[in-house]
């Protein structure tokens, strides 16, 4: 392997490292291979109780009181 070829290699290694799962999961949905709600449900029932609580702060998705 030249040098050449290995800095190719290293930029593709790094490339594979930063994708992110988010939009992966995003173009999924977007590409009808999965439900919108199935996602949610996968995602809801992998977070715990806190986590949904304050994505749906974050989100206004919340009363004040609550």
């Amino acid at each position: 392997m030249d040098i050449d070829e290995w800095e190719i290699n290293i930029k593709d290694a790094e490339e594979l490292q930063m994708d992110d799962y988010r939009d992966k999961l995003l173009e999924l949905i977007d590409g009808g291979l999965l439900d919108a709600r199935l996602a949610v449900l996968c995602l809801v029932k992998y977070m715990s109780q806190d986590d949904v609580k304050d994505c749906m702060k974050v989100n206004e998705l919340l009363e004040e009181d609550e």
